[in-house]
């Protein structure tokens, strides 16, 4: 299945403006862009996508949980790893603390979920 998704992300490189590509201006009629965004921070976006996104001058944005990162979760992606994403021009996107249902907290539970994992 990863290697499924991997491919799919590849052949996506395809779609990516030419300025992404080159440093060439898109061709006038291109009005699409595609976005690559990566929830919860899973190494396995570390050791797979990061990789193929380098090598085709592609960036993404990924979304960590930071009790994921605090904690060492196993398959979360550690700081350092983190760091290489930054290097590598990804965005870092706030996800939330705690990764609760969001639907369920106070205000002043949402506000600590979204307002420190920033």
């Amino acid at each position: 299945m990863n290697k499924f998704i991997l491919f799919l992300l590849a052949a996506a490189v395809f779609f990516i403006p030419l300025q992404t590509r080159g440093g060439q201006a898109p061709p006038p009629a291109w009005r699409g862009v595609v976005s690559f965004n990566f929830d919860d921070g899973y190494r396995n976006v570390y050791n797979n996508a990061l990789p193929i996104f380098k090598k085709y001058g592609v960036v993404g944005c990924v979304f960590p949980v930071v009790e994921y990162l605090v904690y060492s979760v196993p398959w979360a992606v550690t700081w350092p790893q983190l760091m290489e994403f930054q290097k590598a021009g990804w965005e870092i996107g706030s996800h939330t603390m705690t990764h609760p249902h969001l639907t369920t907290l106070t205000d002043e539970q949402l506000a600590f979920e979204l307002g420190e994992s920033q």
